[in-house]
């Protein structure tokens, strides 16, 4: 698991909890990161689609959480 995956201090996260093989999930966590994504779709750079498996984004936080 990526050590940063989590990092609540990014803009954006990517990894591949909550997704099948060949996609990335990203994690927007502020405007700054929702400017990014939104300037990346546009540009047709990448496409977005909501199915995530969120409660698996979920354990592996509460799985980190608790290494620290």
């Amino acid at each position: 698991m990526c050590e940063v995956y989590a990092s609540r201090f990014a803009d954006v996260s990517a990894g591949n909890i909550g997704t099948e093989e060949g996609f990335t999930t990203l994690i927007i966590r502020n405007a700054s990161g929702k400017a990014l994504v939104s300037n990346a779709v546009e540009l047709g750079n990448i496409s977005l689609t909501d199915d995530v498996d969120e409660s698996a984004i979920g354990d592996a936080v509460r799985r980190k959480k608790g290494m620290a």
